[in-house]
């Protein structure tokens, strides 16, 4: 604040609520973007502006022992007159924030603040990465034939749910819709013999993504072929995710090695991913900006070839990428580069 000048800060979005209290969870309407309370910073105090309906809840539950102040309002007020009331709030001041508010700059900067994991969250994404990759791959081993896209995601959700995890997105194809949809919502087509599952899950704030594939039967040469293209792009993303280097490095790896292993077009077909935290992407590469990848830092990233797909959530550290979401219970592909990547259950 004092770098750009600011007098108060309101932060209001959802993600970067959970950031600055340590997971709080200012939402209701999880597909919502900014919350029910807002955190108004000055140099001397924080306080929680919120209405009379949310504030037991977040005092109680979300922030219970953090150094904030309460001001309340009715929930009339908050639903009609809510940003006004916080321009109010903020004075005669220079005020920046995250949300829209009349008279506010931009909040620039918060992401690259939130960047890279404290300890404390690293702690807290490894236990989600954990989580994550256990339900996930418990409902993979428990796939029957017959069963219907829906079905799969919901028990994809109610294993996570088990854990105290959110799935904002739960994607899952089965047999010709794999190979034909990237971004696959849950249909009600029955599974015959191929499925994919995907997640990015969320608890206190920190998202984490994986993918996961299941055939029935012997797999066909193309299939097999393709896994191990697609592992060597993965594994290249994941190589050159290292401290010191940069975003436009990464996304160059995966393109080469696309190339190197004759899909030279297919990153065109579908985002390759990007930095994770607050975010199930906190930025994806492909724009030319030259993010620096930072120790402490959370990627996932998701190469792709149609039919497969590889991702996994890896945590960047000054001794190297290291893979969170791997059980170490799961088949996996060897590749050039000595990074093993998830390859087809075959059942």
């Amino acid at each position: 604040m004092v770098e750009r000048g600011w007098d108060r800060l309101a932060i209001g979005t959802i993600a970067t609520f959970a950031w600055a209290t340590a997971g709080g969870r200012s939402y209701i309407n999880t597909f919502d973007t900014g919350g029910v309370a807002t955190l108004l910073y000055s140099a001397e105090r924080v306080e929680v502006l919120t209405s009379n309906v949310e504030m037991p809840r977040l005092e109680q539950d979300e922030l219970a022992g953090l150094p904030v102040e309460y001001r309340v309002i009715d929930w009339t007020d908050m639903f009609f007159n809510g940003p006004a009331w916080i321009r109010e709030a903020a004075g005669e001041s220079v005020l920046a924030a995250d949300i829209a508010i009349d008279g506010a700059v931009p909040a620039d900067g918060l992401a690259d603040l939130r960047a890279a994991l404290v300890p404390e969250e690293v702690l807290r994404m490894r236990a989600l990465a954990a989580d994550t990759a256990a339900a996930l791959e418990q409902v993979a081993r428990s796939l029957e034939p017959g069963q219907t896209e829906e079905r799969i995601a919901a028990d994809v959700r109610a294993a996570l749910g088990d854990r105290g995890v959110l799935s904002p997105v739960t994607l899952v194809a089965t047999d010709r819709r794999v190979f034909d949809h990237r971004h696959p919502l849950p249909t009600e087509k029955k599974l015959e013999r191929y499925a994919m599952l995907v997640t990015s899950s969320v608890r206190h704030g920190l998202w984490c993504s994986m993918t996961r594939l299941v055939h029935f039967g012997e797999l066909p040469a193309e299939l097999v072929a393709k896994a191990q293209a697609c592992a060597e792009v993965d594994a290249a993303y994941i190589a050159a995710t290292t401290v010191g280097r940069t975003a436009v490095d990464v996304f160059a790896a995966g393109q080469a090695e696309y190339a190197a292993r004759g899909h030279p077009d297919e990153w065109k077909l579908h985002h390759q991913g990007g930095a994770a935290g607050y975010g199930s992407r906190e930025y994806f590469v492909g724009g030319g900006h030259p993010y620096p990848v930072l120790a402490g830092q959370c990627f996932a990233w998701n190469p792709s070839i149609a039919g497969v797909k590889s991702e996994d959530t890896i945590l960047a550290t000054a001794a190297g990428p290291e893979v969170l979401t791997d059980t170490g219970d799961w088949p996996a592909l060897a590749t050039d580069r000595g990074i093993d990547r998830p390859a087809i259950l075959v059942r």
